[in-house]
């Protein structure tokens, strides 16, 4: 289920720093340290993450999964 999105305006050639936070219910998205989202959602206790590019391409140069 989707809990929140937004347009956002991309550079080809550009690089954007993507950040997602989740704390119990709170999840936060920031790019280049501006947070774009904020959504909540109590079904999940815990689970993983993926990438999805709907369209286009991405180059991702690190991912990085780390407590808080």
């Amino acid at each position: 289920k989707v809990l929140a999105e937004a347009d956002m305006d991309v550079t080809l050639g550009s690089t954007y720093q993507l950040r997602l936070e989740a704390n119990g219910e709170s999840i936060s998205c920031f790019v280049n340290d501006e947070l774009v989202l904020q959504a909540s959602d109590a079904s999940l206790k815990s689970g993983g993450i993926g990438l999805l590019i709907n369209e286009g391409r991405t180059a991702t140069n690190q991912v990085r999964v780390s407590p808080v």
